[in-house]
């Protein structure tokens, strides 16, 4: 069990940290506003819309480009197959072609050459079949961030001065690096 709620508790903590870092802005949109709860909401959409537009801008030309490849792959080695097979002279592709054929030991390149594009295509199914297993792991994972992120706007304060207490410093030391601390997220935000 301790396993499966790893990757969780990591989106709790990725959550207040996205609350710590938004908390400036959600002041903000909460005197704009004139409502806690509608801030928040506006908050967590706007930051899973930011994500998700961050990973379709990286996700989806993968997929194309492996559509693609995987597309025109077959078309690529039936070329390749073509030009050996009509090879007569004595140029580099025929040379290579040559011994390709000495090695396969007797089974001729086109039989060799399909059955390594129907592995390949096993090894990619697998490969989708735990992308999407993955791909549910991280909504779950990016459902309860969202849920997080919603918690800690509301009840941040209260966590940063139970968290405070339990650091073993002088308290002026500690007020000194919490400040510090704002200070440095409110200039980069």
């Amino acid at each position: 069990a301790g396993y499966m709620l790893k990757n969780y508790v990591g989106a709790i903590i990725v959550g207040g940290l996205f609350a710590y870092f938004l908390f400036p802005f959600f002041k903000k949109i909460q005197k704009k506003v004139n409502s806690k709860k509608l801030a928040q909401i506006i908050l967590s959409a706007l930051s899973v819309t930011i994500l998700l537009l961050l990973i379709a801008g990286i996700i989806l030309p993968l997929i194309q480009q492996t559509q693609g490849f995987y597309s025109e792959s077959e078309g690529y080695v039936s070329n390749f197959i073509n030009k050996l097979e009509a090879c007569n002279e004595k140029s580099f592709e025929c040379t290579i072609a040559a011994q390709v054929r000495n090695l396969l030991g007797g089974d001729s390149f086109a039989e060799r050459s399909q059955e390594f594009i129907e592995k390949a295509s096993t090894f990619l199914l697998s490969k989708i079949t735990m992308l999407l297993s993955s791909i549910a792991s991280f909504l779950i994972f990016l459902v309860i961030m969202i849920f997080s992120i919603f918690y800690f706007l509301d009840k941040g304060h209260k966590i940063k001065e139970s968290i405070i207490t339990f650091i073993p410093l002088d308290h002026t030391h500690k007020l000194r690096i919490i400040d510090r601390l704002e200070q440095t997220i409110k200039a980069v935000v």
